[in-house]
């Protein structure tokens, strides 16, 4: 061979060695051991009754159908709902058991997941095999939840040999949601006994589980992508499911060291769309006004024991029962305690149930810290008699300590002032279901706090599936998916203070508003509301005299203001209808003439001052009785009661037989409204007569 052709030849050969050496690491993805499960969502399409493992593990079946997607036509991703679907190794009546090299006493494993979460619960589950229920250090669940505890990994035993995303027991924190994140786990072993994981091929937390005796994973249970196993290794939990979306899987039998985790993650970072980052929320008015409403309204008193909370749009009104109450005249007061004696709302049976969707909203002030206390609890007591309703204090009706359902948000976490949590629960029957989304909302005893907690039916973008949100002061704490119905609850004990698990302590603190949607409100319509506090409703097309947020202009807004009126914390914002700042009759008096378009008198308010009105309210037989009186029982002036001073208001307006009201009526001359003030009052002794 010449010269020239030799070298060429070895040119040629140096090209190619260096085309392969200096493509190929860039492409490979680095294995640790043997690698058991390597699963791809490309592989799996909807409706598929296996996902194919490209491992030496078995293939995986589906569980209820996750579905397949191509997340913005680019990422190819399975979508999991959070409550009832998963992959199980092997099947559900024969699970293969997880590869021994991952079980037993200090195994070493390496776990990687492409994930993109919408919305970070406390604890959702990515994989996991062991089972649930112990000892410490048992199980087997790499999760994408919030809690510092065990919101990253749950080797069982809580603050033990549990990890979070975050140094720091109960605070929130996790890769940022709704982006897609390559979450690694690795755990070394007898030689190097720390867990450790990792989020985008950077270290977040490490724990040496020598610290709590090693690990020692159960043996049966199969691998599980999306769930946990309980205690029997053969029941799939009801609830940590993952609520997320899932692209690659991949579990090694060693120790991926920090290089070749980063090594893999830019290796496949950009087969990975995430969507643009959600733009600044700005606060929004509402759409309509709450089916439900409690202002606490009532006249102040140092005991409220037995006074109606009144729901001045629904008229669902509710009553105070237990020991231990006060009312401000704008507050609800309650004192707390055990659930055999203290204080707390029984509001009607049956006001969530009906609905597909619920927004629970809620202006609070926690003032001390009773153990697992709730700010409101809507469901049922371990049925004894009664379906599990309970009808006063200390009550178990023939049941057991425990609710079965409910939707509830707790004061407190435990003793926690800065912890709570929102449980969805649907196990009456059992097996329904449960959702808990826990969060940390730090702030002092005795601030106020607006909480609001949102149910969607099918408020998941990807899935059409529901989701349960819970909001503090206008700001996202937590989301899940959840499948659970509001027809599925047996409300029969609405509760404003008190738990359907009758050892939690009872509410301590105050109740300024509290109100409940038949709808969703979105985030920014949250925001809004916060921000115009608990005493606007904010409507998008707000009625001019409409006090309660309900639409209509009607005599509940009327009777408000006449509330408003005798008290002396008015909310001058609402009721101050020509802004001198005060509220009295002047204000009435445009209530009824320019927003109802009507008279002084009108009791039935049809747009006319009869002599059908005065025999409505001589009727209701409060007229010079002191008894409390409705505006359709003859209190015109707003002193909430009927007396001369309301017919003198009522003629004084001269609409008296004078028709529907004009732009511009006459009033009588003084001795016309002496005559008819005296007709009036000889209508009424003739009606009294004839009743005695």
């Amino acid at each position: 061979m010449g010269h020239s052709v030799l070298r060429r030849w070895t040119t040629f050969m140096t090209l190619a060695i260096m085309l392969v050496y200096s493509t190929t690491p860039a492409s490979a993805i680095e294995v640790a051991g043997e690698l058991f499960v390597d699963l791809n969502a490309s592989t799996f399409s909807t409706g598929d009754a296996t996902w194919t493992n490209a491992g030496s593990y078995a293939d995986f079946e589906a569980v209820n159908g996750p579905a397949r997607v191509d997340f913005l036509d680019a990422t190819p991703a399975i979508v999991f709902n959070g409550t009832t679907q998963a992959f199980v190794g092997g099947s559900l009546e024969d699970p293969e058991p997880a590869p021994e090299g991952l079980t037993g006493f200090d195994p070493t494993r390496s776990i990687e997941v492409w994930a993109l979460n919408p919305g970070i619960a406390s604890e959702e589950t990515l994989v996991s095999w062991g089972k649930r229920g112990g000892p410490d250090g048992t199980n087997m669940a790499f999760n994408y939840g919030d809690h510092g505890n065990f919101g990253a990994v749950g080797h069982w035993g809580g603050g033990g040999p549990d990890l979070g995303w975050i140094d720091d027991d109960f605070t929130p924190g996790a890769p940022v949601a709704n982006q897609w994140h390559h979450l690694t786990y690795t755990y070394g072993g007898e030689d190097d006994p720390f867990a450790r994981v990792y989020s985008d091929g950077e270290l977040w937390y490490e724990e040496d589980m020598g610290n709590w005796g090693f690990l020692n994973t159960h043996e049966d249970p199969a691998i599980a992508i999306a769930s946990q196993w309980e205690s029997d290794g053969f029941t799939l939990t009801g609830n940590l499911k993952g609520s997320l979306m899932i692209g690659q899987v991949r579990i090694h039998d060693g120790v991926l060291s920090d290089a070749q985790i980063l090594s893999n993650y830019n290796a496949e970072k950009d087969n990975y769309v995430s969507p643009e980052p959600p733009k600044p929320l700005e606060p929004a008015a509402i759409p309509a006004g709450p089916i439900h409403r409690y202002s606490f309204s009532n006249d102040a008193s140092g005991d409220a024991s037995g006074a109606e909370i009144v729901d001045s749009v629904g008229g669902a009104n509710g009553i105070v029962l237990g020991e231990g109450s006060s009312l401000s005249g704008n507050q609800l007061i309650l004192d707390g305690g055990s659930s055999d004696f203290a204080a707390y709302v029984d509001l009607p049976n049956g006001l969530i149930s009906p609905l597909t969707d619920v927004t629970i909203e809620s202006w609070v002030t926690i003032e001390g810290i009773q153990s697992w206390s709730r700010i409101f609890d809507f469901g049922n007591n371990s049925p004894g008699g009664d379906d599990g309703e309970l009808l006063e204090p200390g009550d178990d009706n023939g049941g057991e300590t425990r609710g079965l359902d409910y939707l509830m948000l707790s004061a407190s976490r435990g003793d926690d002032q800065n912890a709570h949590r929102v449980d969805y629960y649907d196990e009456d029957p059992l097996g329904g279901g449960t959702v808990t989304i826990d969060f940390n909302d730090p702030k002092e005893l005795g601030d106020e706090r607006h909480y609001a907690v949102v149910l969607d039916s099918d408020g998941d973008e990807l899935t059409g599936g529901g989701t349960l949100s819970v909001y503090s002061d206008g700001v996202l704490m937590g989301s899940a998916n959840t499948s659970i119905a509001l027809s599925n609850v047996d409300d029969v004990n609405n509760w404003l203070g008190r738990s359907n698990w009758t050892n939690d302590a009872n509410f301590q603190g105050a109740f300024d508003e509290f109100r409940i949607y038949d709808y969703a409100l979105t985030n920014d319509e949250i925001l809004g509301n916060f921000e115009a506090g608990p005493d606007t409703v904010n409507t998008a097309a707000s009625v001019p005299g409409d006090y309660n947020g309900d639409g209509e202009v009607n005599e509940a807004d009327i009777n408000l203001q006449a509330q408003e009126i005798s008290n002396a914390e008015v909310n001058l914002g609402i009721f101050d209808e020509n802004d001198d700042g005060v509220v009295n009759e002047v204000d009435r008096l445009i209530w009824v003439q320019d927003h109802r378009q009507t008279w002084m008198g009108d009791a039935d308010l049809d747009g006319l001052f009869s002599s059908g009105d005065l025999v409505k309210v001589f009727t209701a037989g409060k007229y010079d009785t002191g008894e409390a009186a409705s505006w359709g029982e003859g209190d015109w002036n707003g002193d909430l009661s009927f007396g001369s001073g309301d017919l003198v208001t009522a003629f004084t307006d001269g609409g008296y037989d004078a028709g529907s009201r004009a732009p511009a009526a006459a009033v009588p001359e003084p001795s016309t409204l002496t005559l008819l003030l005296m007709v009036a009052l000889s209508a009424f002794g003739v009606y009294r007569r004839r009743r005695e």
